[in-house]
């Protein structure tokens, strides 16, 4: 479900736009707030104790990702510096970051994955801040492809190197009024994709099809979802921030920082990887 979509899945809106009303479906137009855009690397390193591996995950383990999109500047001043503090590294979705694509090849270079979340965000057009003729429902599927394969040209450009990620704007997976869906586009470049839903995902779990748990609440909240996850039996608890404080729907720095330095103290227990490296993981050789 997209339930979530509308509170915390994408971007920001306008100053004085209307709320957003939830989406039904991943085929139903989602509102969302509105989107603001802003080398050889080493491979993404995963933070994990001797207790906590990809085997240990599988076998009943819990698993965390630490995943940010829309480009946004927060993103860089905080959360970057904040995760190498805390020796963790996450996934940045990243839009078309041309106009200065130095800040993101950095990151990359420092151990984090940078993925997908298209050039333009494109989302449904019920959402009034949606640029005429940049609506999800505009888009044709030939549309869709060429975009992502631009996207995959800059993720290469940054210096990503083996499978990608994606995740899909707004949580929706459908292109036009008829509603396509182009989930065999992203099948088509990308080892696995993230949504919105807020579920802790199974080693079962559709790598096209992941949940996205977006939270802009107290540290000790964020830290709760993970101890949940450790009680329910394991699983996959992929986290989706906006901005770190600053920015849209942003958590403060000071409890994503509460977070962070939990998922390190906890490394024996928990295993902190980017979301790429959890998908490989899965996916297994």
């Amino acid at each position: 479900m997209l339930v979530l979509c509308a509170a915390a899945a994408c971007a920001h809106a306008p100053e004085g736009a209307p709320p957003a009303a939830p989406a039904p479906n991943a085929g139903a137009a989602a509102t969302v707030p509105a989107p603001s855009g802003g080398a050889a690397a080493a491979t993404p390193a995963s933070s994990a104790g001797p207790a906590t591996t990809c085997a240990g995950f599988r076998a009943g383990g819990v698993a965390v990702s630490l995943t940010y999109d829309d480009s946004l500047q927060s993103q860089i001043d905080n959360a970057g510096p904040d995760l190498a503090k805390y020796g963790l590294s996450g996934t940045f979705f990243i839009e078309d970051v041309r106009p200065d694509p130095a800040p993101w090849a950095a990151l990359r270079a420092q151990g984090h994955e940078l993925g997908s979340h298209t050039m333009i965000h494109p989302c449904p057009r019920i959402n009034t801040w949606v640029k005429p003729g940049n609506a999800s429902e505009d888009y044709d599927l030939a549309r869709m492809n060429t975009e992502l394969d631009d996207s995959v040209a800059l993720l290469r450009s940054l210096g990503q190197t083996g499978p990608l990620s994606f995740a899909y704007p707004c949580g929706v997976t459908t292109v036009g009024d008829a509603h396509d869906s182009y989930i065999p586009a992203v099948k088509a470049r990308f080892a696995a994709a993230r949504r919105v839903d807020s579920v802790v995902a199974k080693p079962s779990v559709d790598l096209y099809l992941t949940p996205g748990i977006f939270m802009t609440s107290a540290g000790s909240a964020l830290i709760a979802r993970v101890a949940a996850a450790a009680r329910g039996g394991g699983g996959w608890v992929i986290f989706g921030f906006h901005g770190v404080g600053g920015d849209h729907l942003a958590v403060t720095r000071e409890a994503h920082a509460e977070l962070l330095a939990y998922l390190a103290a906890h490394r024996d227990t928990v295993w902190t990887a980017p979301f790429g490296t959890v998908a490989q993981c899965l996916r297994g050789p």
